[in-house]
């Protein structure tokens, strides 16, 4: 399995806290939202139902 890096971003969700994306080996795409005391359930924004995933995808977040 390869492990890709996973990209920061500033604050995506609006709470002033930093966020996190991250694409999986899997061909998933989740997002990690920040919190004060450690960060909030990760939810999957880009599935790979398709078969692709976010292979196919030109931009995230």
């Amino acid at each position: 399995m390869t492990t890709l890096p996973a990209t920061g971003t500033a604050d995506a969700n609006g709470d002033g806290i930093p966020d996190m994306w991250a694409v999986m080996g899997s061909k998933i795409a989740r997002f990690y939202p920040g919190g004060a005391t450690g960060h909030a359930a990760p939810f999957e924004v880009i599935s790979a139902s398709d078969g692709v995933g976010w292979m196919n995808k030109q931009a995230i977040g």
